[in-house]
């Protein structure tokens, strides 16, 4: 053979003899020098689990390595599907001698991990998962237990490595979904009054249920001052929302009327009303207070409104009593300063009079100086209820006598005089016309009335009744013809001789016997 084999174990020469084809042989010795191997050891996983990496790594005096599956380094990494054995070639660079070295990496299989608990749970709830397959337990890289309590906030997928006595180690997830809770809107007419129906409805959930057991959304209810709250549950998915709801229920305002419950027919009213905010009469005014002018019995209402918009109603009968009816009865025109009497006739029923003079009672007698107005009140004693009538009481005046005439006369002449200013006469002696002609014997007062509309007035007139005079001169009687003559009269106060002159004295010159008349 041109090629021979041979494993060296030592140094040594090897003969070769080559024989040409002309069968001369050629010998020749080659010296063979076996060079040293390297001493390489492999250490690391010599079992793996399925699907899990495994590390092996050569160590020696070698100057390179390469292992049966390509890798060129001094350290492989591997995840064997079965039992597998692994060759590693160490080499010395500068000989290129080589040694090989394998090991048999045995393959666990994976443990099979399960995982029970809720698939599904509510926000908020509390979830135990429980892992089984294992010797040990991680969830999330973290905790470490077969059991694994949670309270998600959201649908999470959890981790959970299970590890067996072989230390292999096996990963599943598990996915707790979670649902929402139902977030309930709530509707209704709150706050209500009292009495008043309440109205109450829910959205989103798929189911509901009340406190009283209704098993709807809605819900009418007429709850009372004392109740505090309802409450209704909304369900999807399982999960229960439960919403508590108070209940607000305002008062109705106690309205209230006041004011006076008995006035005289025509007179005001002012009502107040008390016990609201706002108030609507039922005759249109929005006051508190109204002031009413009435004629006739009448019930008056109000509405009164809290600040709330709870309404009350109060009623208030105000009844009307009629004014008393009657007239003054009496003369209209009088004599100055006369006395006159006026009554009140015609009151249906028990009343006070009160004048306006100051006197009290049905009938007055008062002296009237001049034109006077009466008044006089007539007050029903019940209620009250006043009426006034007037009566003007006219005065007329007295005749303002006056008379011609002398009132002095003598003796034995007849008085005469004329009264004037009224409309009829009455003298003191009888007569009943305007003239008085008498013949007194002394000195005295008459009177003349004179009437004149029932007025009649009376003067007074001295009279007086003279004594004639008794009458004497002092001079001559006799005298001579042609010489003057003068006399003196005496025993009066006035003279008139011979019908003309006038005067104590009297002159002439007369020239026959003659009488002078003094």
């Amino acid at each position: 053979d041109q090629s021979m084999s041979a494993v060296a174990e030592q140094s040594q020469y090897y003969k070769v003899v080559v024989v040409d084809k002309f069968s001369c042989e050629y010998a020749k010795d080659v010296y063979v020098s076996v060079m040293p191997s390297p001493t390489i050891f492999i250490k690391g996983d010599s079992a793996a689990c399925l699907n899990t990496p495994a590390k092996l790594w050569v160590w020696g005096d070698a100057d390179s390595y390469v292992w049966n599956t390509g890798v060129t380094k001094d350290t492989l990494t591997i995840i064997p599907q079965q039992a597998s054995t692994y060759e590693v070639t160490g080499t010395y660079s500068g000989t290129g001698c080589k040694t090989k070295k394998q090991v048999k990496v045995k393959v666990n299989p994976l443990p099979e991990i399960s995982v029970t608990g809720p698939s599904a749970i509510c926000e908020g709830e509390t979830a135990t998962l429980i892992a089984f397959g294992g010797e040990s337990f991680l969830w999330q890289q973290v905790f470490m237990g077969d059991s694994f309590m949670v309270v998600p906030d959201s649908t999470t997928i959890y981790h959970v490595i299970g590890t067996d006595t072989n230390g292999c180690s096996n990963e599943i997830q598990y996915k707790l979904i979670v649902n929402k809770k139902p977030e309930l809107v709530l509707h209704g007419n709150q706050p209500i009054c009292d009495g008043d129906q309440l109205n109450l409805w829910v959205e989103g959930a798929q189911t509901f249920l009340w406190d009283d057991g209704t098993p709807r959304s809605s819900v009418t209810r007429t709850p009372s001052l004392t109740t505090t709250s309802y409450w209704v549950e909304g369900s999807t998915n399982g999960c229960v929302t439960r919403l508590d709801i108070p209940i607000e229920v305002n008062p109705n305002p106690t309205v209230s009327i006041q004011g006076k419950a008995d006035v005289c027919s025509g007179d005001s009213v002012t009502l107040f009303a008390i016990g609201a905010s706002h108030y609507q009469w039922g005759t249109g005014e929005t006051l508190n207070q109204i002031t009413k002018s009435l004629e006739r019995t009448q019930t008056f209402y109000v509405t009164g409104t809290s600040d709330a918009n709870c309404q009350g109603v109060a009623s208030y009968e105000v009844k009307v009593h009629p004014m008393p009816n009657f007239a003054i009865t009496g003369p209209i025109t009088v004599c100055e300063d006369s006395a006159v009497t006026l009554s009140a006739k015609g009151v249906e029923f028990e009343c006070t009079f009160q004048w306006n003079n100051g006197a009290v009672g049905s009938e007055l007698t008062a002296y009237v100086k001049d034109t006077t107005v009466f008044e006089v009140v007539a007050k029903e004693t019940s209620y009250g209820c006043m009426s006034v009538q007037s009566h003007t009481v006219y005065t007329l005046p007295y005749p303002e006598l006056s008379f011609d005439g002398d009132t002095k006369v003598c003796r034995g002449v007849a008085v005469n005089l004329s009264a004037l200013g009224a409309y009829s006469y009455k003298w003191s002696n009888g007569a009943t016309t305007s003239n008085f002609l008498d013949s007194l014997d002394n000195s005295t007062t008459i009177w003349v009335e004179g009437t004149t509309n029932g007025c009649t007035s009376r003067l007074n007139i001295p009279i007086v009744v003279l004594d004639k005079p008794f009458l004497w001169t002092d001079g001559k009687t006799t005298i001579c013809s042609g010489d003057s003559l003068t006399l003196m009269a005496r025993g009066a106060a006035n003279y008139v001789w011979n019908g003309s002159t006038q005067g104590a004295f009297f002159k002439s010159f007369p020239t026959n016997s003659s009488y002078i008349k003094l």
